[in-house]
């Protein structure tokens, strides 16, 4: 009874009704649009400062002779940023060709490859859930490939920085292993070798069996044929590790060696890395690797331009923010006060009929009640509407522009509209119910009222 009441005085005063709904949907769509631009804008730096932190690098794959270049390159770059600069090299050893097989394999894969350590022999497994080497490894809809035995080697340690670390927390803040590793350390010396913990699992080693590991001698075959021996197992790398954009295409085999261990796999390129500190010094270390004539490092410029762009757009929102922060939310309040005395001035000469027929104060409390929660309800819907077409302009221009993604999640809007939602209906409610709790003291001036 209370409800059809409700949604028959909301119909009658049209005038009323509309007036509430404008000024209930102006203040959602404000608040809403400007706690969303902030959450989505701090959420697209963290992809970009924080999820693609491994990519502050620059890079160069180097003939083995410009090996002296890239040194001097190293030198130039650290001085020039007065900044800790990690660096790492490696080399990619191209089994198919080693093995002289590109007639019949584009590369090999782990079930044709033996581990034997110690008197245990075991086959590589491949299940085919092999995520590394796709475009996004965390994109469910793309089709997995088959587990390819990829081995590098080594030239210089350092290759899970800083950088690659703050990475993986942000991708796996619950699973994370000290160091990158689940046990022991980077190779540092010729005939030392580092392996992930997801190949270990495709020659069927569980966890428990990766500390008795550490230190044995690792020896690999195909075909009977023994291509990789006599290298002590000194870490154990996260599998999930190589999830960073930065090492998606790394092998997850890694052995420490001289020029002599190139020569012999017939590997004549060295990849070559710089860790940068920060994205906002990325391009002047590139122009002072520039000056080292013969040798070219580059940088990912897409998101050193994207990570700039989303600094100076988080910042002008702070700075806007601290600016009119205050001064919006002032007149957001006092567009409810006003709402408010209007919404008490309308329900007078409504209370007093109702309190003429012999209605209860509480029935008229109830109906009230009502009438804010349908008002509400609504203008939450139509709040969301427009800070939704607002926010989605502003992600496209940004896309479009600067390739940037701004990251709107429908399930934080829906949670934040609710709670301005209740908060602003309880403030209506709180003076709504005072005053019908008002009415028995002035029930001869609401019927005075009423006759009027």
């Amino acid at each position: 009874m209370c409800l059809k009441l409700a949604v028959q005085n909301l119909t009658r005063k049209k005038r009323h009704a509309l007036h509430m709904l404008l000024g209930f949907g102006v203040v959602f769509a404000v608040l809403l649009s400007w706690t969303q631009l902030g959450l989505a804008l701090a959420s697209s730096q963290d992809d970009i400062l924080l999820g693609r932190r491994s990519m502050c690098m620059l890079e160069a794959e180097i003939k083995l002779q410009q090996e002296a270049l890239a040194e001097r390159a190293y030198q130039m770059v650290s001085e020039k940023i007065e900044e800790k600069v990690t660096r790492t090299a490696f080399g990619r050893i191209d089994w198919v060709r080693y093995l002289e097989k590109e007639e019949d394999w584009s590369f090999v894969n782990i079930s044709h490859i033996y581990l034997k350590v110690g008197d245990d022999v075991r086959q590589g497994t491949d299940d085919h859930s092999w995520r590394y080497g796709l475009s996004d490894p965390f994109d469910n809809t793309l089709k997995s490939k088959a587990i390819p035995f990829r081995t590098g080697i080594l030239r210089y340690s350092g290759l899970i920085g800083e950088n690659e670390l703050e990475e993986y927390r942000y991708h796996f803040p619950g699973s994370f292993s000290a160091g990158g590793l689940v046990c022991g350390r980077e190779p540092v010396s010729e005939g030392e070798m580092m392996i992930s913990d997801h190949y270990l699992r495709a020659f069927g080693y569980a966890p428990e069996d990766f500390e008795g590991l550490l230190g044995q001698k690792l020896v690999f075959f195909c075909e009977e044929r023994e291509i990789l021996s006599g290298y002590t197992l000194t870490g154990i790398v996260d599998g999930n590790l190589f999830y960073c954009e930065s090492l998606r295409e790394v092998p997850q085999i890694l052995v420490f060696g001289g020029p002599t261990m190139f020569q012999q796999y017939k590997v004549e390129t060295l990849c070559y890395r710089f860790g940068i500190p920060e994205y906002k010094t990325l391009a002047k270390a590139g122009r002072a690797a520039d000056s080292i004539e013969g040798i070219q490092l580059r940088y990912r410029n897409d998101y050193f331009t994207q990570a700039l762009t989303l600094s100076q757009a988080s910042a002008l929102v702070r700075i806007v923010f601290s600016m009119f922060g205050t001064p919006v939310l002032l007149a957001m309040l006092f567009h409810l006060l006003l709402m408010i005395r209007t919404n008490l001035t309308e329900r007078k000469r409504i209370s007093g009929m109702y309190l003429i027929c012999g209605m209860r104060v509480s029935d008229i409390i109830k109906i009230s009640l009502w009438e804010l929660l349908i008002t509400a309800g609504i203008a939450m819907l139509t709040g969301m509407a427009l800070s939704i077409g607002s926010l989605e302009v502003l992600a496209s221009a940004l896309n479009k522009s600067d390739g940037i993604q701004l990251f709107i999640l429908p399930g934080r809007m829906l949670l934040t509209a609710v709670c301005v939602s209740l908060t602003v209906y309880a403030l209506f409610a709180i003076f709504t119910v005072l005053y019908c709790l008002s009415l028995k003291k002035n029930s001869l001036h609401m019927v005075l009222v009423s006759k009027e």
